[in-house]
């Protein structure tokens, strides 16, 4: 059986330059993740759009909640430094 699962987290309230400022601290870790899963970043309108996406077998929801928390965590820190 094979998944496809979109996630799509808004951090609101941002700001336009804070939001760039986390996504290009974010950039490095955007690569090296398990097969099937990738994210995105955008700015969006003051907020940092972060959509994951997996697709494969059952084990694919695992590794994208994994990837998720890693990248939720650096953001949190991120936006920490950028206050």
């Amino acid at each position: 059986m094979s998944l496809r699962c979109t996630v799509r987290v808004a951090l609101n309230d941002a700001g336009e330059a804070r939001a760039r400022a986390v996504m290009e601290a974010l950039g490095p870790d955007n690569s090296g993740f398990p097969d099937g899963v990738s994210m995105e970043m955008l700015a969006e309108k003051g907020c940092l759009v972060l959509l994951f996406r997996g697709e494969g077998d059952a084990g694919v929801a695992g590794a994208l909640a994994s990837t998720i928390d890693d990248a939720l965590g650096h953001a949190q820190v991120a936006l920490g430094v950028t206050e």
